[in-house]
């Protein structure tokens, strides 16, 4: 999640967007110059942006160090033999990989990811909130329909949308 911590506040990153990108024959893809320039911001002094990637639900998500350190902390403080805790370490932690952001804006995504999220020729990067994605373009795609067909969100919608005030309306 594309957040970075300052004591208990929350500071998202600011880049709102979704990008198609060609995975190059090293498999980088390109995250995008504001992206990259957000990620660059909130690296640590003197430290090379580095985000950790991992699978999940159809797609890679990506983690700033920060954030990925205070997940594994979080886990680490579940019960030893706790099989939801291993589960969840198992297949969402142990396969995750530590990437640089490079001067281009690109990342490395391991071949075994690449297999996992079913990345072929492109892929796209979707940046809204506090998360950052890559999915394969036709796997997104249908994913989108697919929750498109059962969204059902009720006020939820209403609750956040409507007034549209601005401050000091």
């Amino acid at each position: 999640n594309w957040r970075s911590w300052r004591g208990n506040q929350a500071v998202m990153l600011g880049v709102q967007g979704q990008q198609t990108s060609v995975i190059d024959e090293r498999s980088r893809v390109a995250l995008g110059s504001r992206l990259g320039k957000a990620l660059r911001k909130h690296a640590p002094e003197g430290q090379k942006p580095t985000i950790v990637v991992t699978d999940w639900d159809g797609g890679l998500q990506g983690y700033t160090q920060k954030q990925w350190r205070k997940l594994e902390q979080k886990v680490a403080q579940q019960p030893r033999f706790s099989k939801a805790a291993r589960s969840f370490a198992l297949v969402f932690l142990g396969i995750a990989a530590e990437v640089q952001v490079d001067r281009q804006n690109r990342i490395l995504i391991p071949q075994h990811l690449r297999d996992k999220a079913g990345l072929g020729e492109k892929a796209v990067v979707l940046s809204y909130m506090d998360t950052l994605e890559i999915w394969d373009p036709d796997r997104l795609d249908l994913r989108q329909q697919t929750e498109a067909e059962n969204l059902d969100v009720g006020d939820f919608v209403d609750d956040l949308v409507f007034p549209m005030e601005e401050d000091g309306d």
